[in-house]
């Protein structure tokens, strides 16, 4: 650049010095004069292509360069471009839980989750997502599937992923608000194998997510624990479809952008199995089970209205789940074959005391976390409440039973042994000291319609399980 620069200086006072009207030359000085200036003028041409062409050349390289990153959110290897990248992040989550009621599992410290994700994307329209976890110390495989982003209102998955049907299913495990999820989540299905379409419409206000899965998925815990074991049993599979939008996200008035209201449907194929739907307590304890000889149909129909609404340090979330299965019972000449229709609800609040702002995927804290100044983090107060109603048909017995025996015995569930309903309540704290660090603790009270084991076949009553008490902490690491 420096000798363009002296080249074109050189050009200029030869340029200047023909200018000068007082100074004769001859024919021949001009001339030579002018070569000399084409003789400049060709050298800076070369020079500015030389430098255009070391500047592609620096480009390239740049783009054939990798570059590592370390931040907030992982490890990555990205190309120079940034087109192709593959990163690695995850969390971990230790708990303790301390149990106050009879006959309640022991107090125990436990690792709850940890999850190490592999993500990556190649080209413009290619990513994949790659996630082994070791959940309760047991070796597990959660997300692995790979998508195809066409537009931002078409993209396909194909692997295994979670079914688009909860709300607070959907919600990370990481950003959850309370450390156990509500009687809703349990009722909804977890990780499937399938594909789905999906995108984002109507100038992003609108997810929509159309799937079709195995349908074995039972919901409940991991992708690996019983009640939510993959697989197939059969060659019928199942749909599920959902729409959730944010109309007032686009808008001018700022309480209505965090509202979001959604719906979703599903129609699943399991196979007959005794193992049926059944919600479970922030104790991670299965308050239901069917008697001997129950056999569940394939056929499960879930339903879900769901919304949230965020302003500020302020949040409510709301969800309702409806389950329709049929169920099947027989003894000797009795039959008894019923849809039993059971449903779970939640309403849950939250309040950033500190002023940070709350929203669906977490909170991330103004102010993080530091000895010596005036960071503090971001502490938020959460209040839920929870019902889980099982079909009062499930204690019925089959068209013709007279006798107590009889009804007993064709009955699909005992009262004795099979809760009717449940109700919890819940209160939490949760110290986010920075985006990747979080405290949480909360307390939960459920209380039981039946369930204890006591069947007083003269008056036809039954005794309630003991009311769960559990005090629940954990140290989250995220990045």
């Amino acid at each position: 650049m420096k000798n363009g620069k002296k080249l074109w200086l050189t050009a200029g006072l030869l340029a200047g010095a023909l200018a000068q009207p007082a100074w004769s030359a001859s024919d021949d000085e001009i001339n030579q004069l002018k070569q000399q200036i084409e003789d400049l003028d060709q050298k800076i041409r070369i020079l500015q292509r030389q430098q255009e062409i070391d500047k592609e050349n620096a480009e390239a390289k740049k783009k054939d360069t990798p570059v590592v990153v370390l931040d907030k959110k992982g490890f990555a290897l990205q190309s120079g471009d940034k087109e192709n990248e593959l990163r690695v992040n995850g969390y971990i989550q230790a708990d303790y839980r301390n149990y106050s009621y009879t006959g309640s599992p022991v107090d125990n410290f436990l690792i709850r989750r940890a999850r190490l994700a592999i993500t990556g994307k190649f080209g413009k329209y290619f990513t994949f997502n790659l996630t082994p976890s070791w959940d309760n110390n047991a070796a597990g495989l959660q997300d692995a599937y790979v998508d195809a982003a066409f537009y931002d209102w078409f993209k396909v998955r194909a692997g295994q992923f979670k079914e688009p049907f909860g709300l607070e299913r959907l919600q990370s495990s990481a950003n959850t608000s309370f450390v156990e999820t509500a009687f809703t989540t349990g009722l909804t299905p977890n990780y499937d194998d399938g594909v789905q379409l999906f995108g984002i419409v109507l100038g992003g206000t609108t997810d929509y997510q159309l799937a079709v899965v195995n349908g074995n998925s039972l919901g409940g815990g991991s992708a690996t624990s019983a009640a939510g074991t993959l697989g197939d049993n059969n060659s019928s599979k199942g749909w599920v479809a959902r729409v959730f939008t944010s109309p007032f996200k686009n808008g001018d008035t700022d309480a209505l952008k965090g509202l979001g209201v959604g719906i979703a449907y599903e129609n699943a194929e399991v196979g007959n199995t005794t193992a049926g739907v059944i919600s479970i307590t922030p104790a991670t304890v299965a308050p239901f089970a069917y008697l001997g000889n129950t056999v569940v149909g394939s056929d499960i129909k879930r339903w879900s209205p769901q919304g949230y609404w965020y302003y500020g340090p302020f949040g409510l979330l709301g969800e309702y789940v409806h389950v329709e299965q049929d169920v099947t019972r027989t003894a000797g000449a009795l039959t008894n074959t019923r849809t039993l229709e059971s449903n779970a609800w939640q309403t849950l609040f939250s309040w950033a005391i500190t002023g940070d702002d709350v929203s669906y995927n977490g909170l991330k804290p103004k102010k993080p976390f530091r000895i010596g100044s005036d960071g503090f983090g971001a502490v938020e107060l959460v209040a839920r409440y929870n019902v889980y109603n099982l079909d009062d048909a499930s204690f019925v017995g089959a068209p013709g039973a007279t006798t107590q025996t009889q009804v007993f015995n064709t009955a699909l569930a005992s009262p004795a042994a099979a809760v009717g309903k449940a109700r919890d309540l819940g209160i939490g704290i949760n110290w986010y000291l920075t985006g990747n660090y979080k405290i949480q603790a909360s307390y939960d009270i459920t209380t039981f319609d039946g369930g204890a084991g006591v069947f007083n076949a003269t008056t036809n009553t039954v005794t309630d399980r003991a009311t769960e008490r559990v005090l629940f902490t954990r140290f989250q690491l995220g990045w």
